[in-house]
C-alpha cells in the first residue's frame, strides 16, 4: 500500500476546490437566459415607468390593446436586462471570489511546499542522526566485543604462559635431577673404574712379581743345574777311569737329572695353569663388571626417564590444579559479585526516598510488587529465549545479569552491558539481537525504566 505524502494531500485539496468553482459557475450560467431583448424607445439597462391606460377610456379598440401589450413587453424586457445585469454582477463576484480562492490556494500550496521541504529536511536530519547513532552503537558494540576478545585472549595467554612456565620448571627440575643422578653415577663409575684400575694394577704387579720370581727360580734352578752338571761332569771325568765304579753313580745322576727335569716341567706346567686360571678369572671378573656397569647404566637411564616423566606429570598435575583453583576462585568471585548485584537490584527497587511516617509501608508494598513483576517477567523471558539461545553444556546453570534499553513493546535498541559468565553473555546477546531481531516480550510498566532495565538469566540447554 502506497503512503500518502503531504504533497498528494495538497494536490487533492486544490483539485477539489477547482471542481467546486466549476460546478458553481456552471450553475450560474445555467440560470441565465441568453436570448437578446428587442430594443424599444428607451436605452438598454433603464426601466420604463409606463403609465397604465385605463381600459375604459380606450373602449376596447385595438390601438389601446396594442399599447398595453407594448408596455408589458417593455417591462418584461427591462426586468430581463436587470436580471442579466445582476447575473453579470454575480459572475463578476464569482470570478473575483474564484481569484481570491485561487490566491488562497496558491498561498496554501506555497506554505505546504515550505512545510514539506522543512519536513524533508527534518527527515534527512533525523536519518543522519539515526545513522550516526547506529554507527556509534555499532562501534560501541565492536569495541566491547574487541575488549571481550582481548580479555579472553589475555586470559588464554596467561594460562598458556603459566602452563609453559610450569612445564619449563618441571623440565628444569627433571634435567637438574637427571644431571645430579648422572653426576652421581659418573662418580660411582669413576670410583669403580679406579678400583678396577687399582685391582688391575695390583694383579699386574702380582703377575710381574710372580714372573720375576719364576724367572729367578728358573735361573736359580738353571744355575744349580749347571753347577750340578758341572759337578757331575767333573765327577764323571774324575771317575772316568773308574767307569764300573761310577756307572751306578752316573745312572743315578741321570735319573736325578730326569727327575729334576720332570719336576721342573711339572712345576712350570702348574705355574702356567695357575696363570691361565688367574687370567680366566680376571677376564670373567672384567666381563661381569662390564655387564654390571651396563645394567647399572640402563637402570640409571630408566630411572632418570621415569623420574623425568614423573616430574612432568607432577608439574602438569600441579599446573592443572593451579588452573582449576584459579578458575574456581574466579567463578566464586564472579558468582559473589553476581549475587551482590542481584540482591542490590531486587532490594534496591523496593526502596523509597520519601520521608514521612505514612510512606514507609506504601514504599515496601510497591517494592514487593516490583520484585514480583520483575521475577514474573524474568520467568517469561526465560521461557521466550529457551528455544532461541544456543551454547555448550558447560554453560548450564550459569546466571548472568543483562542490562539493556528498550521500549514498553519489547523492542530492544541498546545492550548496555552484561555481568557474569562471558560465554553466556555472548550467547544471550546473540539470541536477542540476531535470532529475535531485537524483540522480547512487552515489558510491564512497574519495572520499565527508560535509562536501562537489568534482568537476570540462567542458561539451560534443555
Amino acid at each position: 500500500m502506497n503512503r500518502l505524502t503531504p504533497g498528494s494531500y495538497t494536490f487533492a485539496f486544490v483539485l477539489a476546490f477547482l471542481l467546486h468553482i466549476l460546478i458553481f459557475l456552471s450553475m450560474v450560467i445555467a440560470s441565465l437566459d441568453w436570448s437578446r431583448p428587442q430594443k424599444t424607445g428607451s436605452s438598454g439597462g433603464e426601466i420604463i415607468n409606463a403609465q397604465m391606460i385605463d381600459l375604459s377610456t380606450l373602449g376596447g379598440n385595438s390601438a389601446g390593446k396594442e399599447l398595453i401589450a407594448e408596455q408589458k413587453k417593455a417591462k418584461a424586457e427591462a426586468e430581463k436586462r436587470e436580471k442579466q445585469r445582476q447575473a453579470e454582477e454575480k459572475i463578476q463576484k464569482a470570478k473575483e471570489e474564484a481569484e481570491r480562492q485561487k490566491r488562497i490556494a496558491e498561498e496554501k500550496i506555497r506554505i505546504a511546499k515550505q512545510e514539506e521541504e522543512k519536513r524533508q529536511q527534518e527527515l534527512i536530519e533525523a536519518k543522519r542522526r539515526a545513522e550516526e547513532e547506529a554507527k556509534r552503537r555499532a562501534e560501541e558494540e565492536a569495541r566491547k566485543q574487541a575488549e571481550e576478545e582481548a580479555r579472553l585472549k589475555a586470559e588464554e595467554e596467561a594460562r598458556r604462559i603459566a602452563a609453559e612456565e610450569a612445564r619449563k620448571k618441571a623440565e628444569e627440575e627433571a634435567r637438574r635431577r637427571a644431571e645430579e643422578e648422572a653426576k652421581r653415577k659418573a662418580e660411582e663409575e669413576a670410583r669403580k673404574l679406579a678400583e678396577a684400575e687399582a685391582l688391575r694394577k695390583a694383579e699386574k704387579a702380582k703377575r710381574k712379581a710372580e714372573e720375576e720370581a719364576k724367572k729367578k727360580a728358573e735361573a736359580e734352578a738353571k744355575r744349580k743345574a749347571e753347577e750340578a752338571k758341572k759337578k757331575a761332569e767333573a765327577e764323571v771325568k774324575r771317575k772316568a777311569e773308574e767307569e764300573a765304579k761310577k756307572k751306578a753313580e752316573a745312572e743315578a745322576k741321570k735319573k736325578a737329572e730326569a727327575e729334576a727335569k720332570r719336576k721342573a716341567e711339572e712345576e712350570a706346567k702348574k705355574k702356567a695353569e695357575a696363570e691361565a686360571k688367574k687370567k680366566a678369572e680376571a677376564e670373567a671378573k672384567r666381563k661381569a663388571e662390564e655387564e654390571a656397569r651396563k645394567k647399572a647404566e640402563a637402570e640409571a637411564k630408566r630411572k632418570a626417564e621415569e623420574a623425568k616423566k614423573k616430574a612432568e606429570a607432577e608439574a602438569r598435575k600441579k599446573a592443572e590444579e593451579a588452573r582449576k583453583r584459579a578458575e574456581a576462585e574466579a567463578k566464586k568471585k564472579t558468582d559473589q559479585e553476581l549475587d551482590d548485584f542481584l540482591n542490590s537490584q531486587l532490594n534496591g527497587s523496593g526502596k523509597s526516598s520519601n520521608t514521612g511516617k505514612g510512606s514507609g509501608n506504601n514504599s515496601s508494598q510497591s517494592g514487593n510488587v516490583n520484585n514480583g513483576d520483575r521475577l514474573s517477567y524474568q520467568s517469561k523471558l526465560q521461557s521466550y529465549l529457551a528455544g532461541k539461545i544456543t551454547g555448550n553444556p558447560s554453560m548450564n546453570g550459569k546466571t548472568v545479569v543483562l542490562t539493556f534499553k528498550a521500549n514498553r513493546n519489547g523492542l530492544v535498541y541498546q545492550i548496555v552491558g552484561c555481568k557474569g559468565d562471558a560465554d553466556v553473555c555472548t550467547a544471550l546477546q546473540r539470541a536477542i539481537t540476531r535470532t529475535c531481531n531485537n524483540r522480547i516480550p512487552p515489558i510491564p510498566g512497574s519495572i520499565y525504566q527508560e535509562d536501562g532495565i537489568s534482568l537476570s538469566y540462567t542458561f539451560s540447554s534443555k
